[in-house]
């Protein structure tokens, strides 16, 4: 949501704090070569560093086990998907109806790409050959990775422990309602006919500030609308795993 460009711009801005999450990428530059501990997980499964890559910041490492599981199940099964497809590519170059490096090629990027399988493969196409083994290596290193995420943030720890930040960065999910409430569901901001800037700018302070109304009068009502204190999800005591939905309510 928050690229490094916003990020630069909000570091002139005084007073203005924000929290984000790495990409896949950053992470594995984080690796324990690197001087990331990623194994050192306290109790609530979160692991709170510094790295000199981000100056200034302060970097929570979560580390959730279902997710990890659940990934893990799903790279086994696109693996054995991919495995199955490029096995009649395989057989077709053996017996010679399929030859020419540019067409076996075409064939197996089709297959390799579809489940988003290929850096997980070593290939060697040749004119008249294709062989291609599992690289082992490069799964483990992602499999390293599976369940952790990164939140970051310029924020002192004062102000937000690691807990609360991981918290605020997972309310992410209510600002993207907010956004389809406003544009879509409740208010429908869109489409907007206006031309000038300031009709527009206009236009969207009163859709915000209609939202801003229906949120406090749904938070008045509460009581009469039999919801729960804290909504319909039970906050988790480990902000690295999701909330359980409250007992006869939906997730």
């Amino acid at each position: 949501m928050i690229t490094q460009t916003h990020i630069n711009a909000f570091q002139k801005m005084p007073g203005l704090g924000w929290i984000t999450a790495l990409r896949s990428d950053a992470i594995r530059s984080l690796m324990p070569e690197k001087g990331c501990q990623f194994g050192l997980f306290d109790g609530r499964n979160l692991a709170e560093f510094t790295h000199p890559d981000f100056p200034g910041e302060r970097l929570v490492a979560c580390h959730n086990q279902d997710l990890a599981n659940r990934r893990a199940r799903t790279r086994l099964t696109l693996l054995a998907k991919t495995v199955r497809q490029m096995e009649p590519i395989q057989r077709s170059v053996a017996t010679g109806r399929l030859c020419g490096q540019d067409k076996i090629g075409l064939r197996v990027g089709r297959v390799i790409n579809r489940y988003k399988m290929a850096r997980h493969f070593q290939l060697e196409i040749g004119e008249a050959s294709f062989n291609w083994h599992i690289n082992q290596a490069n799964i483990n290193t992602g499999a390293d990775l599976d369940g952790i995420y990164i939140v970051r943030t310029r924020l002192p720890a004062d102000r937000m422990d690691a807990m609360d930040t991981v918290r605020s960065y997972k309310r992410l999910a209510k600002v993207e309602q907010a956004f389809r409430s406003i544009k879509e569901i409740d208010l429908q901001v869109r489409p907007v006919h206006h031309r000038l800037d300031g009709r527009v700018r206009g236009h969207i302070f009163l859709c915000m500030l209609a939202y801003y109304v229906e949120w406090h009068m749904a938070e008045a009502w509460r009581p009469l609308l039999f919801a729960e204190e804290h909504g319909n999800i039970r906050r988790s005591a480990d902000p690295g795993y999701p909330g359980q939905a409250f007992p006869g309510h939906p997730e």
